[in-house]
This record gives structure tokens, C-alpha cells and sequence, in this order.
């Protein structure tokens, strides 16, 4: 008799749990819908709100994919700062620091708004823990070329032109953590061409020249110049 009481709790449990897991994928379905549904009408408030809301990582990346399309878009991009949409990615990636497609995502999202939108976006970035959230992704994530691709691209755009972030990147570890991206992917080409940029942005400081030269970047540099001739930024 215990023996059936026993296989009823644990199909019950079952049971409750599928239908847990059920609810969950559905939800996120519909989350996903009204995403979809909002680039149709060019409302970013209601991405915003799903990537601010979100619970789960696959609703976090989906709604950072969606705006790295309002990002890309001349007459879309104040919007997504006006909305609160550089802390809320910074965050995002805070909070979903083991997904990889949150850390892309995150990362392309701000990558593009801190070119797009001058210093004033480098450094509200710089201000809501974005260089900390792309260090911790590319030490993170050794080994995801994408990951890696879009932090070092993220955390060279803020350093292009912002003294503060070139600073404060080489004092938490960005120089070596680019070397080390370049030694450890010699074949990738956006590794190769996104480190090499991030390190030529830290270069625009005399004392960071001196470390990547010390930390042997500029070898680094021409390796991958000749490994990757066809690559313009190298």
C-alpha cells in the first residue's frame, strides 16, 4: 500500500510539474507574440517592458534581439535610450550572466547604441555597470566566438574617444582579456578584428600602449593582419 501511495505522489508531482513547464513555455509564447507583434507597429514601450518584466532568459534574449532592430533604426534609436533601454539591457545581462544569447544579446544592443549615440550613451553605459557586464561575459565565455565577438566590440566602442572607459577597461583586466580572446581564437575573424579594434580604442591612452605592448598585443596585431588579410579594420 505505501508502495502505491508512493508511485501516485510521484505521478502527481509529474504531473504538476509538466504541467508547470507547460504553462511556462506557453507563456513565453505569448511574450514572444507581442514582441513580434511590436516591431510590426514600431513599439519599442512593449519590448522594453517584456525585457524589463522578464523572468526567463529565452524572453530576455528575444526581447534584446528585437532591439538591436529598433537600435539599428535612424528614426527608432532615441527611443529605446528615452525608455530606459541601455540600463535595462545592462541588466538583463546582470541578471542572465550564465545565457550566452542574453550576453550577445545585451552586448549588440549596446555596442550599437554607444556608436549610434555618441559620448553621452559611452557613458551612461559606462555609469550602469556595462563594462563590468561585458568583462564578466568575455571571461564568462572563453570559448563562444559570438559572445566573445559582440562583448569585445561593445567594449571597444566604449572606449573609442572616452578617456574615463579607456581608464577604467585596462584597469579591470580588458587589455589582457582581448589578448587572451586573440590567442585563444587565431582563426576567427571577428574576434581577431573586434579585439584588435578594442585594443587600438585602449591605445588611444599612452599608459594602456604601454601594456599591450608589454603584453605582447602588438605581435598579436600583426599575426592577425596576416592571417586575416581580406578583414579592413585589422
Amino acid at each position: 500500500a505505501a508502495a502505491g501511495e508512493k508511485a501516485k505522489r510521484e505521478a502527481g508531482e509529474k504531473a504538476k510539474r509538466e504541467a508547470g513547464e507547460k504553462a511556462k513555455r506557453e507563456a513565453v509564447r505569448a511574450v514572444k507574440k507581442r514582441i513580434d507583434d511590436a516591431e510590426e507597429k514600431e513599439d519599442c514601450s512593449i519590448v522594453m517592458t517584456a525585457l524589463k518584466e522578464a523572468g526567463e532568459a529565452e524572453v530576455a534574449a528575444y526581447a534584446l534581439k528585437s532591439l538591436v532592430y529598433f537600435a539599428k533604426g535612424t528614426d527608432r534609436k532615441g527611443k529605446v535610450v528615452e525608455l530606459g533601454g541601455l540600463k535595462a539591457a545592462v541588466e538583463a545581462m546582470r541578471k542572465f550572466d550564465a545565457d550566452a544569447e542574453v550576453q550577445r544579446g545585451g552586448a549588440d544592443v549596446l555596442a550599437w547604441m554607444a556608436t549610434v549615440g555618441g559620448d553621452e550613451n559611452r557613458k551612461t553605459i559606462a555609469s550602469e555597470g556595462g563594462i563590468e557586464v561585458f568583462l564578466k561575459a568575455v571571461r564568462g565565455f572563453p570559448d563562444n566566438e559570438k559572445v566573445l565577438e559582440k562583448n569585445l566590440v561593445a567594449l571597444g566602442n566604449l572606449a573609442a574617444n572616452n578617456p574615463d572607459n579607456q581608464v577604467k577597461i585596462a584597469e579591470k583586466g580588458g587589455i589582457e582579456l582581448a589578448i587572451e580572446a586573440l590567442k585563444r581564437h587565431p582563426g576567427n575573424e571577428g574576434v581577431q578584428e573586434e579585439g584588435c579594434t578594442m585594443l587600438g580604442n585602449l591605445a588611444q591612452n599612452d599608459d594602456n600602449q604601454v601594456k599591450i605592448a608589454e603584453k605582447g598585443g602588438i605581435e598579436l596585431a600583426i599575426e592577425a593582419m596576416k592571417r586575416h588579410p581580406g578583414v579592413a579594420e585589422l
